[in-house]
C-alpha cells in the first residue's frame, strides 16, 4: 500500500535545539502525506531534562488546543528506518490502542522489563533514551498535570505517568548519533538493546507460540547465546503476573532454559559485602548472593565492629569468609581491607554489594561475566533500583562527559565492578591510596562509591567502562543511609573529591 491510499494525517511534533539546522530532519517528512508537522524549539542549544520536558509539554499543549487523540513526538535526531511503511505504522497503532496502550515507542535506547504480546510489539514499565513515540490523549492529559522535578530524567517521569508503554520493534526510527556528543557510546546501548529484542522475540516464537492466539514458526534449538539474558525475561513475565495482566502458564517456557549452560570462560567472581549493623536486611543480602547462579565465586563478608546480631548471619560455607575490624573503620577502609586480604588474581571480577542491599535475581554473575568477555572492559556500574521500585540516579557518561569525570554529578554507583588488574594499576600509581583518605590520613568515613570509582574510572579510560542499563542491584533506604544519616558530611567528600587531581595524567 503506499501513501495515497491512506486516508489519515499524523500530527508530528518535531523538538529541536533552539539554531539548530533543520534540513535534515525536514528531508525525513519530505513527502510523507500522512504527516503534518509542528517544529518545536527547545530552548538553549544543549537540551538537558527541562528544556526536553518543556518541549515536551508545549506539544502537548498544542495537540490539546488542536484537539488531536492521538500526535507523535519526535526528536531532530530522527531519522526513518528501512523498516518504515505508513500502512504497518497505521497498522501498530491500531493494534497497540486495542491493548491499551497510552504511549507507543518506535525506537528507545535500553529498557528494564518487558513482555512480548506479540512477535512485534513488546509490553516495557520503563525505558531510557527515545526519538520517536506516539502519545495518546490519556498520557497528554497526564503530561499537562506534571512538573519535572530538578534532578528527574524525562524518562523515568514518563515511566511514572503510565503503565500503558509498548515498543514497536524493529524499529523504524534510527536516530542519527554523529550529532551527538558520545554517539559511540549509544551507538552500542542501542546495538545490545537491539540484540536483547531479537533475543525475547525468538524466545516468544520459540516457547509461547500459542501466547496472544497466533501460531508461531518452529525455529531452531535454543543456543547458549540467549542463555544469558533470560532472566530479564522471567523478571518481566513476574512483574506483568502481579499487575494481573498475564497468567501462569506465560511463563512455561522457563523450564527448557534450566538445562542450557553457557561456553564461554567463568572468571572467578569476589564480592565485597562492607556491613555495619545491618542484621535486619543481611539475610536477605546473602540469599542474594550465595544463591547466584553461577560456578565460582567467593564472598567476603567485612564486618566494620557491629554491635548488633549481624554476625551471626554470615553463613558457614567454603566459599565464604569474614573479616572483622577491631574498630569501627567504616565501608572504604574495610573495602580496601578485603581487597588486600585475599589471593586475587588480575582476571579476578571484583564485586561490591552493600550488607544493607541485595540482588535482583540469581543470574547477575553470569551476566556480569558474560558483559566482562564479550565487551572486554575493566569496570562496570549500573542503574539500581529502590525496595519499592524507584530508580536511582545512575545512567552513562558520553565521552565529553567523562573528560570532566570530577566536575559532573555522580552517576556511576550500583552495581559497582571491576578488574582486579585495574586495582593493581590503582596502587601502584596511588601506593598510598591517598585518593581514599581525607586531609588527616584516615580513610573517608562515606561516599566511598566516589572515593573508590574515580579513580579507578580514570586509569581504565572511557573504552574501557561499560554501563550496565539492566536493573541487578536493589538498594535499601533506611534512617542508617549515609545521605538520611549525615547528608553535610557526605556533600563535603564529595567536594573535597571533586576538586583533587585526576589520577589519569598518572596513568
Amino acid at each position: 500500500m503506499d501513501n495515497t491510499e491512506l486516508e489519515f494525517q499524523m500530527p508530528v511534533f518535531i523538538l529541536h535545539p533552539d539554531g539548530v539546522r533543520l534540513d535534515e530532519i525536514r528531508a525525513q517528512f519530505e513527502d510523507r502525506s500522512e504527516f503534518t508537522q509542528f517544529y518545536v524549539p527547545l530552548n538553549g542549544q544543549q537540551v538537558n531534562a527541562q528544556s526536553l520536558w518543556a518541549g515536551i509539554t508545549e506539544a502537548a499543549k498544542i495537540a490539546a488546543q488542536n484537539e488531536d487523540d492521538v500526535f507523535v513526538i519526535c526528536s531532530e535526531r530522527h531519522r526513518f528506518s528501512e523498516h518504515y511503511a505508513p500502512a504497518t505504522f497505521l497498522d501498530k497503532i491500531v493494534e497497540c490502542r486495542k491493548r491499551g496502550s497510552e504511549a507507543i515507542f518506535f525506537n528507545i535506547g535500553a529498557f528494564d522489563q518487558i513482555v512480548p504480546l506479540t512477535s512485534t510489539i513488546f509490553w516495557i514499565n520503563h525505558l531510557i533514551c527515545f526519538d520517536f513515540v506516539v502519545v495518546f490523549r490519556e498520557l497528554l492529559d497526564r503530561i499537562l498535570a506534571s512538573e519535572l522535578d530538578a534532578g528527574d530524567r524525562v524518562e523515568d517521569k514518563i515511566s511514572a505517568l503510565t503503565d500503558y508503554m509498548h515498543v514497536v520493534y524493529p524499529f523504524i526510527s534510527n536516530p542519527d548519533e554523529k550529532s551527538v556528543p558520545g554517539g559511540g557510546l549509544l551507538e552500542r546501548i542501542r546495538r545490545g538493546t537491539k540484540q536483547r529484542f531479537e533475543l525475547i522475540k525468538f524466545v516468544k516464537e520459540r516457547f509461547l507460540p500459542d501466547y496472544d492466539g497466533k501460531k508461531a514458526s518452529e525455529l531452531a534449538e535454543l543456543s547458549n547465546t540467549y542463555v544469558r539474558e533470560y532472566p530479564n525475561y522471567i523478571g518481566a513475565i513476574e512483574h506483568f503476573l502481579s499487575m494481573g495482566k498475564a497468567t501462569v502458564s506465560d511463563v512455561k517456557f522457563i523450564s527448557h532454559l534450566g538445562t542450557a549452560t553457557s561456553a564461554q570462560r567463568v572468571n572467578r567472581i569476589v564480592v565485597l559485602v562492607p556491613f555495619y549493623n545491618v542484621e535486619n536486611y543481611l539475610d536477605e543480602c546473602i540469599n542474594s548472593i550465595v544463591n547466584q547462579d553461577y560456578s565460582d565465586f567467593t564472598v567476603i563478608f567485612l564486618d566494620d565492629s557491629s554491635t548488633d546480631n549481624s554476625i551471626s548471619k554470615i553463613p558457614d560455607l567454603p566459599n565464604c569468609r569474614l573479616i572483622t575490624s577491631t574498630q569501627r573503620s567504616y565501608a572504604l577502609a574495610n573495602i580496601y581491607m578485603g581487597l588486600c586480604s585475599f589471593d586475587f588474581k588480575d582476571e579476578d571480577i571484583v564485586v561490591i554489594v552493600d550488607g544493607d542491599d541485595f540482588l535482583r535475581h540469581n543470574q547477575v554473575f553470569k551476566k556480569i561475566n558474560y558483559i566482562y568477555e564479550h565487551e572486554q572492559c575493566l569496570l562496570t556500574y549500573g542503574q539500581y533500583c529502590s525496595t519499592t521500585n524507584q530508580l536511582g540516579h545512575c545512567r552513562a557518561y558520553n565521552e565529553e562527559e567523562f573528560g570532566n569525570l570530577r566536575e559532573l554529578d555522580w552517576r556511576a554507583s550500583h552495581l559497582k565492578t571491576f578488574k582486579y588488574s585495574l586495582f593493581s594499576r590503582f596502587v601502584k600509581l596511588d601506593p598510598e591510596v591517598n585518593s581514599f583518605r581525607n586531609s588527616t590520613g584516615s580513610f573517608f568515613e562515606m561516599t566511598y562509591d566516589v572515593a573508590l570509582m574515580t579513580p579507578l574510572m580514570e586509569i581504565a579510560g572511557f573504552e574501557k567502562i561499560y554501563f550496565n542499563a539492566d536493573i541487578v542491584y536493589v538498594y535499601r533506604i533506611h534512617e542508617n543511609n549515609d545521605a538520611v544519616r549525615d547528608i553535610a558530611l557526605q556533600n563535603s567528600i564529595a567536594t573535597e573529591i571533586k576538586f583533587r587531581k585526576s589520577l589519569a595524567a598518572l596513568n
